[in-house]
């Protein structure tokens, strides 16, 4: 057990002492109460040690995950998508002409062609050579996606993805800029920070992102302004190794959780983004950011960025 489940199971102790030596005291219902409350953190807790074993030696863990060598810098670019038809020509053509590196498309179950449009576009490309496209049966979720381009990189000797997403929201020109940050810190993940500052950014998408930073902050004391972006680089090796375990949009800010605790340097490039029209993604965007804190967060009594075992604020 980690110090935090002793912690709690000691106070838990007292307040029971507490109430047995002043059995006739009129706080006695409240100090049960206390009891009650102080053991269900300390099982929370337990429970939160022996799903991430690995967390801290102030949390109970055991070992890290092994942070696998990223040399040779082997970069591989991955759009995940799901029903893009009427933008993923745009962003693969774009792609193609931004970069020379390899293509994966991440066809997660899309129902309106999305996948055989970017085949076939691949195909016309240099006969081919350029990229795949690999698919879902049905829609798995975004992380799923991501979890199939990592695995993908990891047989092919890819020692990085590039991410970003099918919607044409981001820009596919920013990918050698983000290659260059690769190959300047081949352990860090990259995060592409967005200018959400645009006319066509409702102020709940701006506020989805910022509680979603804020959790981030809470669970890895790292200081991001974007935990939400799609546009990013992954060590591919390492980043498996963490096990991240959400499907859908929660994957990337849990991810961060993970890779935050692991130790793993976490930077941001400013990046542009175009919204052709209102998103609707706020609710996503707070739903991501509530559901990885569910999946993730740290015991209750821990503050892992005070207690020197992880490393500071993200570049």
């Amino acid at each position: 057990m980690g110090v935090s489940t002793w912690l709690a199971l000691g106070l838990a102790l007292v307040m029971l002492w507490l109430d047995l030596s002043f059995r006739n005291h009129d706080t006695r219902a409240h100090s049960l109460s206390m009891v009650f409350v102080l053991l269900l953190l300390a099982a929370l807790s337990l429970q939160r040690s022996w799903r991430h074993a690995w967390r801290c030696p102030a949390c109970g863990l055991t070992a890290r995950p092994r942070l696998y060598p990223t040399a040779p810098i082997a970069p591989l670019v991955v759009i995940p998508t799901y029903n893009n038809r009427g933008s993923i020509r745009d962003v693969v053509t774009r792609t193609l002409k931004a970069t020379r590196l390899p293509l994966l498309v991440v066809d997660d179950g899309s129902t309106d062609g999305t996948g055989d449009l970017a085949a076939e576009l691949l195909a016309q490309t240099e006969g081919g050579s350029r990229g795949e496209v690999q698919r879902h049966d049905v829609n798995c979720g975004k992380g799923e996606a991501l979890r199939t381009a990592l695995r993908f990189a990891v047989v092919r000797g890819h020692s990085h993805i590039l991410t970003l997403d099918g919607d044409g929201q981001q820009f596919p020109e920013e990918l050698p800029r983000m290659e260059a940050a690769v190959r300047a810190s081949p352990e860090a993940l990259q995060i592409g920070a967005r200018d959400l500052s645009g006319p066509n950014v409702t102020g709940t998408s701006r506020f989805g992102r910022a509680f979603s930073n804020f959790w981030v902050r809470v669970q890895t004391g790292r200081r991001l302004t974007d935990s939400q972006s799609g546009f990013r680089a992954y060590p591919s090796a390492s980043t498996l190794a963490l096990g991240a375990s959400s499907q859908r949009f929660a994957f990337e800010v849990e991810i961060l959780n993970l890779a935050g605790r692991a130790g793993m340097p976490i930077h941001e490039l400013p990046i542009r983004v175009h919204y052709p029209r209102l998103p609707s993604a706020s609710a996503t965007s707070i739903r991501a950011g509530t559901m990885s804190a569910s999946r993730s967060s740290t015991p209750v009594f821990c503050w892992p960025y005070r207690c020197g075992y992880w490393a500071g604020p993200a570049a």
